[in-house]
């Protein structure tokens, strides 16, 4: 549903970057994941505009603290988005 509504309300697509780990079954949330998941994005030609991180996040309920988040806002700001 999450998807189906930014596509709906803002006229665009939503590119994921899955946080669960396939080889240990975690979910991690890392820079690196969004650094991969945009150079993914641009290379199946998409512009991407933004990051949308839910907080606490949905299965696990984690609450991510400002020294995990900062390190992709900070990817967040050298892209513009």
């Amino acid at each position: 549903a999450f998807d189906h509504d930014i596509s709906a309300f803002s006229n665009c697509a939503t590119y994921r970057c899955p946080l669960l780990e396939q080889d240990t079954g975690k979910f991690i949330f890392s820079v690196e994941i969004f650094k991969r998941g945009y150079d993914d994005a641009v290379a199946n030609g998409l512009r991407p505009r933004g990051i949308i991180i839910i907080n606490p996040s949905n299965p696990t309920g984690d609450i991510y603290d400002e020294q995990t988040v900062q390190p992709v806002l900070d990817f967040a700001a050298e892209k513009k988005l």
